[in-house]
């Protein structure tokens, strides 16, 4: 074999400048030459291998959950064009936000840092009470998120997972009751809705970009439920609710009810995200897999954001002065 990732000796020139500038993209120059040598050393594959899975474990926050393992195992680069999970839908809003951004704005990068530092421990937490029960991110905007629990890894237990999740955030969220800042004390509480159905997803995106649209009637509903609740409250749907055995419930308006218990399930265990199994025997053909998952992992990081400060967890946030504009397609909220 005369170079990493050339298949055959019938494999072109051009094949083989493309693949070297791949290799030039994605590793340190010490590595591309020790690559392309006609018979890469185990140690540069090993080294090599271990280098790009810890990019990809970086980037891979940054890929929506519910599609993340299917759009990184895809043999093609092509985008999810349109489809529907079913599942339990989580939206929180983070109530306090506001007034504790718009007051450290005043101070500049010292107020920028602090508060990117609390909101970051904070939903770190939160995060990780999702994932703890079998759900991820669908969407995430500044001080809300949408959350979704797959029936697809779930099966019939997704409701009551989804109702433990939202139970647990809300205990996390009594350490942040009261939060003591250079500005001042601050309250923050989380509202949540929760609602089971459907929803839609497709990929969007242009020069290498991605993002994730998800829609559907069911999702409306779920934001119709976090939009009832008071902050520290759970609203959820009837129909969640009879799937929700031994459940306490407070009626409130029809068709919706405040969440006051639900019976304990059995944590899932959280597995941080390291790579396919193949990547425990570095190989050529295992470079080539990384560096397309990596290329695709790296289309969701924002613009905003450079991928070298994605990869190096080193961007702090910022305040800027912006125009903020909604758009809402009732089209896309019917079933």
């Amino acid at each position: 074999m005369s170079s990493i990732f050339l298949i055959s000796s019938h494999t072109d020139h051009k094949r083989l400048k493309l693949n070297v500038a791949l290799l030039q993209q994605h590793l340190p120059d010490r590595l591309v030459q020790a690559l392309r040598l006609p018979e890469p050393s185990t140690d540069a594959l090993h080294e090599a291998t271990a280098f790009l899975t810890a990019r990809l474990a970086a980037l891979r926050p940054f890929v929506p959950s519910p599609i993340a393992e299917l759009r990184l195992n895809m043999v093609q680069n092509e985008p999810i064009i349109g489809k529907v999970l079913e599942g339990s839908i989580l939206c929180a809003d983070l109530s306090g936000f506001t007034a504790l951004s718009t007051s450290h704005a005043t101070i500049g990068r010292r107020g920028s840092e602090e508060v990117s530092a609390l909101i970051s421990t904070l939903f770190e937490d939160l995060l990780y009470d999702i994932a703890a029960h079998g759900g991820g991110v669908v969407q995430f905007g500044g001080d809300a998120l949408i959350a979704f629990f797959s029936a697809d890894t779930l099966d019939t237990a997704h409701p009551r997972y989804a109702a433990a999740a939202a139970q647990a955030m809300q205990r996390r969220m009594y350490q942040f009751r009261a939060v003591t800042t250079s500005q001042g004390v601050f309250p923050l509480k989380l509202r949540i809705g929760l609602h089971s159905g459907s929803i839609f997803i497709s990929e969007l995106g242009l020069h290498n970009k991605s993002t994730l649209l998800a829609s559907g009637r069911d999702l409306h509903i779920a934001v119709e439920c976090e939009a009832l609740a008071a902050p520290g409250d759970i609203i959820i749907t009837e129909a969640l609710g009879r799937m929700l055995h031994h459940a306490e419930l407070q009626p409130l308006t029809t068709g919706f009810f405040k969440l006051l218990a639900v019976p304990v399930v059995p944590h899932l265990n959280v597995v941080p995200f390291t790579g396919m199994s193949l990547y425990r025997h570095p190989s050529q053909f295992t470079l080539l897999r990384l560096m397309e998952q990596i290329t695709i992992a790296q289309s969701y990081v924002p613009v905003a954001i450079p991928t070298e400060s994605a990869l190096n967890l080193s961007y702090q946030g910022e305040f800027r002065p912006v125009v903020t504009c909604f758009s809402v397609w009732p089209c896309l909220t019917r079933s």
